[in-house]
């Protein structure tokens, strides 16, 4: 895995040269823009900060990709101590299928092998909230919608990642899963964002979402997102939404000027 997304660097970087933001509230010019530093964690696929990286070699990004981080509170100590005043904004993608619906298929044998599993995995993300709030700098948690997590953050914003597709150019393919996200993040998934220290929820510029009909076996037609419409995908479903996170990107920027 790492390798193939070593091979997309120069893709996902060009992808983002060709993006323009359609609202003039949130464009910043290149001569205005400020040095700065961003961390993203648990994105499996280095993209979300892509947006930010393509706008300015003078802005610095990192990335953090152990999920094994989530469940040690010595370990998200740790991650906190060395980014706690050293980054200027934080985006988080936890992984939380054992929370949300695209993974309720395995949650019986989760149960039967770790009885606690769904309660060990609201800890994981209240110990990233914490840190969160430790390190002290503007940050956006992403997370699929589902009742189990809504209710660990009230205030979210629900949304979804069409709407937020006209931050990105009509005419450019997804740089990663060409063949499964449609172009501008049109699909549907349910999907909360949270903000806190000061971060605001970015302006949405929405596409309309593009679905897949299939047959189901009763005869019945029912449409799918793209991204759900096969198990196979999961892949595109982990991830980021580029839309969402040049969004994210811009509104910080445009916070600090």
């Amino acid at each position: 895995m790492c390798v193939c997304v070593e091979m997309t660097q120069e893709t996902i970087t060009a992808f983002f040269k060709s993006v323009t933001a359609t609202n003039s509230e949130y464009v910043v010019s290149s001569s205005s823009c400020l040095t700065l530093k961003a961390l993203a964690l648990f994105d499996p696929y280095r993209s979300s900060l892509r947006s930010w990286r393509a706008q300015s070699t003078e802005h610095l990004s990192e990335y953090v990709t152990d999920e094994s981080i989530l469940g040690s509170d010595d370990r998200m100590r740790r991650l906190v101590r060395e980014y706690k005043g050293n980054v200027d904004v934080v985006l988080a993608f936890p992984p939380c299928t054992d929370l949300c619906m695209a993974g309720a298929r395995w949650w019986k044998k989760k149960r039967e092998q770790r009885p606690n599993f769904q309660k060990d995995a609201v800890e994981e993300l209240k110990r990233l909230h914490w840190a969160l709030n430790e390190i002290g700098s503007p940050f956006a948690l992403v997370l699929p919608c589902s009742g189990h997590i809504v209710r660990q953050f009230p205030g979210s914003f629900k949304t979804s990642p069409h709407e937020f597709g006209g931050w990105l150019n009509k005419h450019d393919e997804h740089p990663l899963f060409p063949l499964t996200v449609p172009k501008q993040d049109a699909y549907s998934k349910r999907t909360i964002v949270f903000v806190g220290n000061g971060m605001r929820f970015p302006k949405r510029i929405p596409v309309t979402p593009v679905w897949v009909e299939k047959v189901l076996k009763t005869g019945k037609i029912k449409r799918f997102s793209p991204i759900m419409a096969h198990r196979k995908k999961r892949e595109a479903r982990r991830c980021t939404p580029f839309g969402l996170c040049r969004a994210l990107l811009e509104r910080y920027r445009s916070m600090q000027l």
